[in-house]
């Protein structure tokens, strides 16, 4: 058994914590004694009090609320692990009440998938876990897996080469890929989309990590073809945004641009050559395999994303 310096562990206090985690979520005592059924004075003491454990001040008061200093930004991640691990061991005997719950659950992924989840999870949360939290922070492929590893985060969805031994994954769904370009766009006026006339077009990539190519281009070499790169970003929104006000096309998963075409002006049409599906994964690491909480967030996510995308499971 590690050696423990119970001096420290008797100074803490996990409603001191709780308090300190809602705080540097929301910024306002008023909202976080609302959230945690405390008092306005409680939560100023608790403020008190978190000063006096970690011997410095963690919140600055301003005028619009309160400010989080450096060393309560750098205790934050720390926090949220110590509490998630709380609430997992809790959980680990298979109960789990999401109306009492006030676990944070924390999702790695892309930027698409935080676009359709965040309404996913809000509306679920609202309904069934008023008092929990959702923390998305953005990871992608080898990085996503690395942080489920270290645990800084609960799971992650998103599409990966491989998955490591170890993990649980769910599919979400499997998909084509369409192309997108504006709506208008001169060169696209009437018929299908050509191979000669998707080659021809400038595109834009999405690449999270900066390569220089993707899953597109590995089909098309495939063929003995090669597209002109014009520009890439790390996110699909972004891509999209960019190409419904210019002349460049992009490939995106079809549930991407079936579900943003008319947010951002755009067509979208199969492509005119043959690729491997988009396999849309949610994934657990195996020391989570009795976490009740997590049970329940993972049910949410596999019932409600096909419903949100119209994506199917099966190829």
């Amino acid at each position: 058994m590690t050696d423990i310096d119970i001096s420290k562990i008797r100074r803490l206090d996990f409603n001191l914590l709780l308090v300190f985690q809602q705080l540097l979520v929301h910024r306002r005592t008023t909202v976080v004694a609302e959230r945690l059924g405390l008092s306005q004075s409680a939560v100023s003491h608790a403020l008190a009090r978190l000063r006096e454990v970690f011997g410095e001040p963690l919140f600055l008061r301003r005028s619009d609320g309160l400010r989080p200093t450096q060393a309560a930004l750098l205790l934050g991640p720390r926090i949220d692990s110590l509490l998630a691990l709380a609430a997992e061991t809790v959980d680990a005997g298979g109960r789990f009440e999401p109306g009492r719950s006030q676990r944070l659950f924390r999702i790695a992924t892309n930027d698409y998938v935080a676009a359709i989840l965040g309404p996913l999870l809000q509306s679920a949360f609202q309904r069934e876990a008023p008092h929990a939290n959702f923390s998305v922070r953005f990871a992608t492929g080898t990085e996503a897996l690395d942080m489920l590893d270290a645990d800084g985060a609960d799971l992650v969805v998103g599409r990966f080469d491989a998955v490591r031994p170890g993990v649980d994954a769910t599919v979400l769904s499997r998909d084509v890929y369409h192309a997108v370009v504006r709506r208008h766009h001169p060169q696209l006026k009437r018929g299908d989309l050509t191979m000669d006339k998707y080659l021809a077009l400038p595109h834009l990539l999405v690449s999270f990590h900066g390569e220089p190519y993707g899953p597109v281009d590995q089909a098309l070499a495939r063929l003995g073809h090669r597209r002109t790169i014009m520009g890439s970003v790390p996110m699909f929104l972004s891509a999209l945004s960019i190409v419904g006000q210019g002349d460049l096309i992009a490939t995106v998963p079809r549930p991407l641009a079936e579900r943003y075409a008319a947010t951002f002006g755009l067509r979208h049409m199969p492509l005119p050559f043959e690729m491997d599906l988009s396999t849309m994964l949610l994934v657990r690491h195996g020391r989570s395999s009795r976490d009740a909480g997590l049970d329940w967030l993972t049910e949410v996510i596999r019932v409600g994303w096909p419903r949100v995308t119209g994506a199917r499971r099966k190829a």
